[in-house]
């Protein structure tokens, strides 16, 4: 289950507008639903500058779904950019889970990030014990790219040539998959209440191949189905370049729904509770 929040934060919680400037920092808020119960809230800061880039993300779960399981998260990806590719210099996640501090730290060699064949550091705390899931072996995180960076990397193409195509090897601390995206057919989203954008956008697929670090209960099905995420990207102000609108994924225990609520860029702001459409 956790799983697919963490894909779908990752999908949601970057934008691709320029951060040159404090006005120029794009702001996003989402929230997020299973069937009908609020279950998630997120919001994230970008700042994308000259050669370098930094996004700052927080989740908390919401609702029921705090009933059953008290998480909250904060991941901070920084890098730089080089001839049109992003490449991560550390990734690091503070979480709590059920009480539990939980602790990422992604290092990734030289300069030039991780596309020349050596492997990430890493540490993670609690490590994993080999009984709910094995650790990843450290020669698997070769040629690695975090989760937000390689969205990241979709969104700056999708700005420049409206298609979000790629196929990244990523590497979240826990986790290791192969995760590719192509682009899907443009269609008019109808406004609901629960989101700012209505609506042309474009579908984005996403194909998730599990490598290694995973759940491995076989009893557990929800944790083990294969599912295909869709992302919706569209620009939801004039002054906002694509973002991510609304995302959708099979759980096993209803559908995943995450929904834009807020968007800021300087004084410019939508928000659900001034939204019209629906």
């Amino acid at each position: 289950m956790r799983i697919l929040p963490a894909t779908a934060l990752s999908a949601l919680l970057v934008s691709a507008g320029p951060g040159r400037a404090a006005d120029d920092t794009v702001r996003l808020a989402y929230d997020a639903y299973i069937g009908p119960f609020y279950v998630l809230s997120a919001e994230a800061d970008l700042e994308l500058s000259g050669d370098r880039y930094k996004v700052v993300t927080r989740a908390k779960s919401e609702g029921m779904a705090s009933w059953f399981f008290e998480w909250r998260s904060e991941a901070r990806t920084e890098g730089g950019r080089a001839a049109g590719a992003l490449q991560p210099r550390r990734h690091e996640v503070d979480g709590h889970w059920r009480g539990e501090l939980r602790k990422v730290r992604l290092a990734y060699p030289g300069s030039a990030g991780n596309g020349d064949g050596e492997m990430v550091k890493f540490d993670v705390s609690p490590p994993p014990d080999g009984t709910e899931r094995d650790p990843v072996p450290p020669p698997l995180t070769k040629d690695t790219i975090d989760p937000l960076s390689a969205t990241l990397t979709v969104l700056l193409q999708m700005a420049e040539g409206g298609r979000c195509d790629g196929a990244f090897r990523v590497f979240d601390g826990r986790r290791r998959y192969d995760m590719s995206i192509s682009s899907g057919e443009q269609a008019v989203l109808p406004p609901i209440h629960s989101s700012v954008f209505a609506g042309a956008a474009r579908r984005c697929n996403f194909h998730l191949k599990r490598i290694a670090g995973f759940w491995k209960n076989p009893d557990d099905k929800p944790r083990q189905r294969v599912t295909e995420p869709t992302l919706w990207v569209a620009s939801p102000m004039t002054t906002v370049p694509p973002v991510p609108v609304r995302f959708t994924a099979d759980t096993g225990l209803g559908e995943l729904r995450i929904h834009l609520v807020r968007v800021q860029r300087g004084k410019n702001v939508i928000a659900v509770e001034d939204f019209k459409g629906g």
